[in-house]
């Protein structure tokens, strides 16, 4: 993200490539002051947390969906008193662990719409991996849960 020079100056979102070169740029919506990561594009969506004047706490905290074609946002939703810690592509979808590690939400990135949700036994997350039908959860150093494997049912 980038912002204008002066204070009215533009906040603006840049999509990169792995070339490092500009594939998408767009202006961040008011009343957000930025975005923050994780960030992911899914389907043609920039998925990311963003970050609203009002909001003070991990009860507060949003993510939503840009169109890369348009810039427009499309959608957002509070994932619901539990910050994300992750956010990844899967098989077309968005996958959204979210903090402490005790729950995984798979979204359409297209409208944000919850198509599934699965608690996880344990805690103390910092990555999510996917494969096939299998998905790890990797803890922080300490953590009483280092790796937990999943099957996604």
């Amino acid at each position: 993200m980038s912002t204008g020079h002066g204070r009215r100056g533009e906040r603006r979102i840049f999509v990169l490539n792995d070339s490092g070169n500009v594939t998408a740029s767009f202006a961040l919506p008011a009343p957000y002051r930025k975005v923050e990561l994780p960030a992911v594009v899914v389907n043609g969506m920039l998925v990311a947390k963003l970050v609203h004047p009002d909001d003070t706490s991990d009860d507060d905290e949003r993510i939503g969906g840009f169109d890369l074609s348009t810039g427009k946002l499309c959608w957002e939703r509070r994932p619901g008193g539990l910050s994300v810690q992750t956010l990844l592509p899967h098989r077309g979808r968005l996958l959204a662990l979210h903090a402490f590690g005790g729950k995984v939400t798979a979204l359409d990135a297209r409208d944000g719409r919850v198509i599934a949700r699965r608690r996880l036994r344990g805690s103390g997350a910092g990555l999510l991996r996917v494969a096939g039908d299998r998905f790890t959860v990797i803890g922080r150093s300490g953590s009483d849960y280092p790796v937990r494997v999943f099957h996604w049912r």
